[in-house]
């Protein structure tokens, strides 16, 4: 029910919202570029091998969490994203926005698990990704597909078998904050990159 009411407080704002890239005319042509491929594929990786995966919980439970995080998705996208990021992105630049709307949305984050720095710099990283973007686009789709992607193979992985040996397996589960945190790091800068080679104007992040 939330959300419905969120696209009625924000829509105006965030329709208003144009994509700083020229060409964007969808989705699936944004993906197709290979630095957006390569950081969304990063992210869902991270996602995969993420030391704060939850222990196996019942079927049941995952599956309504897998799919409430559809709504989740939606609602914290056309929140921080549509509506807080495009009213500060307009008074103080892209990355000013990005700071302070990440920062606000680790705060919303702050009692939903125990916090500790690596859970809170994935939280932001991933925002920032997210904010990215949007910023990029100008649509909310693709962060909020991103976003429920990211969520969904959290809960789901402990019901995966590992695709590598149970070596491999062990190493990367030994590593995992630092291979989570790197993988973050690498689509975080990857959209950088896209957005300073694909702007038609020079601006600063």
């Amino acid at each position: 029910m939330t959300i419905p009411i969120h696209w009625a407080l924000f829509k105006d704002v965030i329709r208003s919202r144009t994509p700083r890239l020229a060409g964007l005319a969808s989705t699936r042509r944004v993906v197709r570029d290979p630095l957006v491929a390569a950081a969304v594929a990063a992210l869902v990786l991270a996602s995969a091998v993420t030391p704060d995966a939850p222990a196996v919980w019942p079927w049941w439970f995952v599956l309504i969490f897998a799919l409430d995080s559809v709504v989740v998705a939606v609602r914290e996208e056309l929140v921080y994203r549509g509506a807080l990021q495009t009213l500060l992105e307009r008074r103080g630049g892209l990355a000013r926005a990005l700071a302070i709307s990440n920062l606000i949305f680790l705060v919303y984050h702050w009692r939903a698990f125990d916090f500790t720095p690596p859970r809170a710099l994935t939280i932001v990283l991933v925002g920032t990704a997210l904010g990215l973007l949007y910023a990029g686009t100008g649509s909310l789709k693709l962060p909020m597909l991103v976003h429920f992607a990211y969520d969904a193979v959290i809960v789901l992985r402990p019901f995966v078998p590992p695709l590598v040996s149970p070596q491999l397996w062990a190493a990367i589960n030994a590593l995992a904050g630092i291979v989570t945190l790197v993988l973050q790091l690498a689509a975080v800068t990857l959209l950088v990159v896209w957005l300073r080679r694909r702007s038609r104007a020079a601006w600063i992040l």
